[in-house]
């Protein structure tokens, strides 16, 4: 983990969750990149916090480029959250 502490906050860890299937659903789609904007629109957490909770699991996008969906930022981790804290609907992903 890159932050200075090895912990996870746990609002962080209950954001994976959804990131993860915001960007299942996106993979699914077949989108290639998606930026941080658009993971703000499908999922009505703020783009500086997405990145945010990403940096504690490592580097992931490419500024001005994005995220690539298939390289799903985390996956590993927001798996295990599943029981923990059941990933969002991401109801708008749909809309793409």
């Amino acid at each position: 983990m890159n932050q200075s502490t090895n912990r996870v906050p746990v609002p962080t860890l209950e954001r994976m969750a959804t990131y993860l299937a915001c960007l299942q659903e996106l993979d699914a789609r077949g989108v290639e990149t998606v930026s941080s904007a658009e993971i703000e629109k499908l999922t009505d957490v703020n783009a500086a916090q997405f990145r945010k909770d990403l940096s504690y699991f490592g580097e992931f996008g490419r500024p001005g480029i994005g995220y690539a969906p298939r390289n799903r930022p985390g996956t590993a981790q927001a798996r295990q959250l599943r029981g923990i804290a059941p990933p969002a609907r991401v109801s708008r992903a749909a809309h793409l």
